[in-house]
């Protein structure tokens, strides 16, 4: 087994699917555990960027954690196929994250920005299989609620797919799968 360094661009950016195997948890991530540092760490960085972009400093790198993949063989003109062996909650997080910055993208009518991310979320090239379109594709219990997330398209489509929860405990930890259902106290 090969270790190497990859960026997230570098994870995403080619024609690939990262799907994660049958006998892996079903996504569970916490607003307050994972969440919640995980977009401070995004806030850091893009001060960090802007930061450096007026004071001409070199960005640091930072780690997101270590991510095992292993290929599994492809025919034709399947797409790329990696198992995700370690990370998958990690990888979904991202692709998540991408799809509300690409539907926000789409809102605003930053073109460039659209097109960036539909690339980091969809392999748009010719395929053996509809399915292949998905660059992340979680385990079993998953996949529903992943392809509303992908299909909605809009804040208020995803809304309308998955009602907000409101929360009696300001800051309680919301757990579920994909997306935070009742609160499992």
């Amino acid at each position: 087994m090969k270790s190497s360094t990859f960026t997230v661009s570098d994870l995403f950016s080619s024609h690939r699917r990262y799907v994660v195997p049958i006998f892996q948890r079903a996504y569970v991530w916490s607003e307050e555990r994972q969440w919640q540092p995980l977009w401070e760490d995004i806030l850091d960085k893009t001060h960090e960027i802007l930061a450096s972009e007026r004071h001409q400093r070199t960005l640091r790198s930072h780690f997101l954690g270590a991510v095992v993949i292993n290929q599994i063989p492809t025919y034709g003109r399947q797409v790329q196929k990696m198992e995700v062996v370690d990370g998958q909650q990690r990888i979904t997080t991202l692709q998540i994250l991408f799809l509300a910055l690409r539907d926000y993208a789409r809102a605003m009518e930053a073109n460039d920005v659209f097109h960036r991310l539909e690339q980091l979320t969809t392999n748009s090239m010719l395929r053996e299989d509809e399915i292949e379109r998905y660059k992340v594709w979680p385990t079993t219990s998953d996949q529903p609620a992943f392809q509303k997330i992908y299909q909605a398209g809009s804040q208020t489509a995803l809304e309308q797919r998955f009602p907000p929860i409101k929360s009696s405990r300001r800051g309680a930890a919301r757990q579920g799968h994909l997306l935070p259902g009742p609160s499992r106290g």
